[in-house]
Parts: C-alpha cells; sequence; structure tokens
C-alpha cells in the first residue's frame, strides 16, 4: 500500500477555512435580517403609539367640539360673521351713494356768494337763471373791460367747472354793454 503523507493540521485549517466561509456569509445575512426586523419591530411600536395618542387626541377634540357649551358660542360666532357680513355690504353701498352725492350738483347760496363777491362794482345783474347744474348769468357793464374782467374773476376761483362766455354787445340806447355768462357748477354737465 501506498503510504499518503496527510498534513492534519492543514487539512483541518481548510476544512474550517471553508465551513467558516459558509457560516460567515450566512451569517452576514441572518445579522442584517435580524437588524431589519429589529427596526421595523421598533418603527411599528412608535407607530402603534402614535396612533394611540392620536386617537386618545382625537377623542379630546370630538368632546370639546361636542360640548354643547362650544357650539352655542360656535353659532354665536356665526351669527357674528353674518351681521358683520351684511354691515360690510351696507357700508359698501353708503359709500357708493356718498359718491354718487360727491359728484352730484349741488346748488346753494356758495355760487351765488362767488357770483356776487367777484362782480366789480360797475357790471350788474340783468338776469340769473339755474337749470341742470348751470347758472346762466345775463350781466351789464359800462365799460367793456369790466365784463371781460368778470369772467377771468370768475374763472380763477375754480369754483365751477366751466366758464363759458361769447363776448359781449353794445346798446347805444341804453349805453351799456351786455354780455351772458354760463357757468357750469361742480359735478354738472
Amino acid at each position: 500500500m501506498k503510504k499518503q503523507d496527510m498534513n492534519l493540521l492543514a487539512r483541518y485549517e481548510e476544512l474550517h477555512k471553508s465551513k467558516a466561509s459558509q457560516y460567515s456569509d450566512n451569517k452576514i445575512y441572518f445579522v442584517v435580517l435580524g437588524v431589519l426586523l429589529l427596526l421595523f419591530g421598533a418603527y411599528s411600536i412608535k407607530l402603534a403609539i402614535d396612533n394611540s395618542l392620536l386617537k386618545k387626541d382625537v377623542k379630546e377634540l370630538e368632546s370639546y367640539v361636542n360640548d354643547p357649551n362650544i357650539q352655542t358660542k360656535l353659532s354665536y360666532i356665526n351669527q357674528l360673521e353674518s351681521d358683520i357680513a351684511q354691515i360690510e355690504e351696507m357700508l359698501h353701498e353708503v359709500e357708493s351713494i356718498n359718491q354718487v352725492f360727491d359728484s352730484a350738483v349741488r346748488f346753494n347760496s356758495v355760487p351765488i356768494t362767488i357770483l356776487n363777491y367777484s362782480r366789480p362794482a360797475s357790471v350788474e345783474w340783468q338776469n340769473i337763471e339755474y337749470s341742470n347744474g348751470v347758472i346762466n348769468l345775463a350781466i351789464s357793464g359800462v365799460r367793456p373791460e369790466d365784463i371781460s374782467n368778470y369772467v377771468l374773476r370768475l374763472q380763477r376761483t375754480e369754483h365751477f367747472k366751466k366758464i363759458s362766455y361769447a363776448g359781449y354787445n353794445y346798446n347805444e340806447s341804453e349805453e351799456k354793454y351786455f354780455a351772458n355768462i354760463q357757468c357750469v357748477l361742480q359735478g354738472g354737465l
């Protein structure tokens, strides 16, 4: 028979290495799997705790919302909000009405006072008429420059929207100059 030399230590290490490599690959998989299971379990426990806390908060909020005192206050607040909306709508309507009044022509003593104070001493009123925001003024004067000055004074007051003047005519029998002036009030035509 043939004798085979065998190195037992080398053979032992060789077998041990192959078993160790098999076990080490398997161990890594088991360790990774175990860590994943632990993480999944921990996360599941955390979610279960959060869920129970949220359920508790939901129950507290439901009891708060369903409380009759809170419901009464809520209906009162809703009524107040409705009232505020109505008041805001009325305020808007009042503002619209005020805009209309502000743009409307108002005839009072102020235009007459301005017409009188701007009038030179030598100019006389012959006739004054008011219609649709326009004052028609028939005047007479001894000198033509007095009539022109009167028109310029009225324009400088800036009280009227527009002053219309087509010139003057001389009347020989009365020895006076006559003119017609149209004064459109602010907010008028």
